[in-house]
């Protein structure tokens, strides 16, 4: 039986950091050939400081594209930053370094709720949408702070070439009253809670043996790391 047992931490600290690819749909989805409410609609992208006073995006181009993505149900969503090629930068963490999203979304009497769904994911990644956890509220400022991490598997010969990396990231999000803004608008901000990368490595293995020797092997590993913090 296969398991992970043995794993080291690393982190790298950075001055910039690429933000994620953000898939952002109606919470709604449509099984029907007909859902007004399940629309949704990019008003506008800036940036907000802390004293609530906006400002447009002068350091770059942050594409966005109105798309439906199909899971289980068609939701209409934007695709934002999924371009590999022109990607978006984060220079700062914080509300200093963050980007909001205002959204105007349908309301009807039909709908038991309104909001949306957030995903972040690695450019030109298809996210399910479906079983998504992550939601932003209408009436407020949701504020996501995110945390990169890069996750590598190795089998118990540390074959590279046949590692498996996954990279996520991992977000918390808050809720802040917004004092002037329409019932049906969202307001999404997202920001890095860190500009270290959490850089998380596996080795696989499944005897006795190659546990004890991964375990003395990836204490030398670790000892030579310079844990930046």
């Amino acid at each position: 039986m296969q398991n992970t047992p043995t794993t080291s931490l690393s982190f790298n600290e950075t001055t910039t950091l690429e933000f994620p690819a953000i898939t952002i749909c109606n919470y709604n989805g449509r099984a029907g050939s007909s859902c007004p409410e399940c629309d949704l609609n990019l008003v506008r992208i800036f940036r907000l400081t802390v004293t609530g006073i906006t400002s447009p995006i002068t350091d770059g181009n942050i594409r966005a594209e109105k798309t439906q993505v199909l899971d289980n149900v068609y939701y209409s969503c934007y695709k934002i930053n999924n371009d590999k090629s022109n990607l978006f930068l984060a220079k700062k963490k914080g509300i200093s370094g963050s980007i909001s999203f205002l959204f105007e979304i349908p309301t009807g009497s039909s709908l038991s709720r309104n909001g949306l769904q957030v995903t972040f994911h690695e450019p030109g990644a298809t996210p399910s949408i479906y079983q998504e956890t992550q939601f932003a509220a209408p009436g407020v400022e949701n504020y996501f702070s995110l945390t990169k991490v890069v996750r590598t598997v190795l089998d118990m010969n540390y074959d590279t070439n046949s590692a498996v990396r996954n990279v996520t990231f991992d977000s918390v999000v808050s809720t802040i009253a917004v004092t002037d803004i329409p019932s049906n608008n969202v307001l999404v901000t997202v920001t890095y809670g860190t500009m270290s990368v959490y850089n998380i490595d596996e080795v696989l293995t499944n005897t006795i043996p190659s546990l004890l020797g991964d375990v003395a092997g990836m204490i030398g590993l670790v000892s030579s790391f310079n844990l930046i913090l």
